[in-house]
């Protein structure tokens, strides 16, 4: 499952990306409400995935 998160979370970083290059070259990219709350819930996966791998690796040692 984390495999499969680890993609999912690629796949929108990979947007995001995409979206933050298009505006340094000059497209007009609308920010809106929804676009800065998709950042916030991208954000908070990455950091919630790599909290739940350390806790995965303490859980295996116990």
């Amino acid at each position: 499952m984390i495999e499969e998160a680890e993609q999912c979370i690629a796949d929108a970083h990979r947007a995001q990306t995409s979206l933050l290059q298009k505006e340094a070259q000059g497209d007009d990219i609308a920010y809106s409400v929804t676009m800065m709350h998709g950042q916030d819930h991208l954000m908070t996966t990455i950091l919630l995935k790599d909290l739940m791998k350390h806790l995965i690796q303490l859980y295996k040692r116990g």
